[in-house]
This record gives C-alpha cells, sequence and structure tokens, in this order.
C-alpha cells in the first residue's frame, strides 16, 4: 500500500524555511553489477539514520577558505529525540565511508517504512510527523543565513549565502557500488549515476535560512548496500573551489 505521494516535491512549511519546487521529475537509471552485500546497519542505534527528516547532503563553505565541503544536516523542524541521533550538522568526517568499500561513523537506512510493492522509496513529499517516526526522509541543502552546530561539537563550515546568493549549486552522484543486479534512480537528475555520467542535480542558491532544500525522490529496486560518491560545485562562482568527493553508504533492509 503507497502511504505517500512519492512524486511530489518537498512542501515543508515551516514558518522560517522557503522552497523553489522542482517542476519536471526526470528519472534516471543506474544499473550496476557490483556484486555487494547486504550491510549490517541497525534501525534504532547511533550510527545510522534509519527515521526522519534527514539532509543527508548538506553543503557548506569551509571556515578557512572559500571550498565547499559536504556533512550532514539532521533537520530540527518536526525532530523526534527518539529517533536515536541529536539534530544539527555531522561533519564530513562522521558520514564519509572513506572510500566505495569503507565504512562512516554515520549511515542512512532505508529500511521497512520505505517500501512501496517491491521497491525502497525516499519520497519526495514531506511524510506525515506519524510517518517521519517509521521512514528516512533524506534530501539536500546548504547552510544559510542560520548556520546552526550540534551540541558539543565545533564549528561546521559557513552560509553560502554571502558569496553565493543567485547562484547555482550542483550535486553530482556515482553510484560506486551497489547489490548485484541493483539500480538507483533519483528524481529530477540528469546522467545515469556512472563514473562517466553521474547522476547531476542543479538548485539555485537563496537568500533564506537555508540557502538550499530540496527532497528529490530516490528509488532502490534491492537490498544491499549502495555508496554514492559525491561532490559539489556551485557553477559560474569564481575563487569557490568545488568540495572534495565524499562516499555517502545507503543500507536498504526488509
Amino acid at each position: 500500500m503507497t502511504i505517500f505521494n512519492s512524486t511530489k516535491q518537498s512542501t515543508k512549511t515551516a514558518p522560517k524555511r522557503s522552497r523553489r519546487l522542482i517542476s519536471a521529475v526526470v528519472a534516471a537509471v543506474a544499473a550496476l553489477g557490483m556484486g555487494m552485500g547486504a550491510a549490517t546497519a541497525n534501525a534504532g542505534t547511533v550510527g545510522s539514520f534509519q527515521v526522519g527528516h534527514v539532509d543527508t547532503f548538506f553543503t557548506s563553505l569551509n571556515t578557512a577558505s572559500n571550498k565547499l565541503q559536504l556533512g550532514t544536516n539532521v533537520d530540527e523542524d518536526g525532530y523526534n529525540a527518539a529517533w536515536g541521533y541529536p539534530k544539527g550538522y555531522y561533519t564530513t568526517a562522521e558520514v564519509n565511508a572513506g572510500s566505495a568499500t569503507g565504512n562512516a561513523q554515520y549511515t542512512s537506512v532505508v529500511g521497512a517504512g520505505n517500501k512501496v510493492g517491491s521497491t525502497w522509496v525516499i519520497p519526495s513529499a514531506e511524510p506525515t510527523p506519524a510517518l517521519l517516526n517509521t521512514l528516512l526522509y533524506a534530501g539536500f541543502a546548504a547552510a544559510g543565513t542560520d548556520v546552526q552546530n550540534r551540541a558539543g561539537t565545533a564549528v561546521v563550515g559557513k552560509s553560502l549565502v554571502p558569496l553565493l546568493a543567485g547562484k547555482n549549486l550542483s550535486y553530482k552522484l556515482q553510484v560506486a557500488t551497489a547489490p548485484q543486479s541493483g539500480t538507483v534512480a533519483i528524481s529530477g537528475a540528469s546522467g545515469s549515476g556512472t563514473a562517466a555520467s553521474p547522476f547531476v542535480l542543479t538548485y539555485p542558491v537563496l537568500n533564506n535560512e537555508e540557502a538550499v532544500h530540496q527532497h528529490p525522490q530516490f528509488t532502490f529496486n534491492k537490498v544491499g548496500q549502495y555508496t554514492f560518491k559525491v561532490t559539489a560545485t556551485v557553477n559560474g562562482a569564481q575563487g569557490i573551489a568545488d568540495s572534495s568527493a565524499v562516499y555517502y553508504r545507503f543500507d536498504v533492509q526488509n
């Protein structure tokens, strides 16, 4: 039974946040035969994002240079401590698996709550608060005028707004590993997810609390471990260096 409208872009209505919706939905599919087995992250344990609103692919500017950097942000709107991990921003070191087959301190779990028929779907439409307690709602975001750090952590990064408002931020995702015959589709993305033709998603940098906040739909066809090699770049912005590559791991489970 379908429990959400998985083709609608995020319509989050928190009073201080705004979104630019993506009207065109283009499914790009990566078919890979990497032979990787299923991972063993356990839902409900620190070290995995298994339910709730997580801006998995989060971009900020390095505090010491004008270089983009990637991390993760657990959104504070609708946050529930029962999800089992703190809200706020997670550093590159915490979420980077380091290589296609490496391990990260924090990974994403796409579990039974995300299963729709024979696939596992991270929706584009924001789930109800009750559903957020049962499934992973992962997306993209960038530091805007409100940069908040996780309690007890050092400053994660700077806002993109002063230097980059009005520019376009692009995310490039290569599917570095997948289970045998595993496929990934991302709505709104160009490319096919390969090294030669990565998925590309481009969003405007806005003068908002979140400079970018988007939730395209992800669809996985098989249980197992999927690793995305991700970089962020700002088109047409002189003096801003691309991010280093970060490997984000998603464990698709029954």
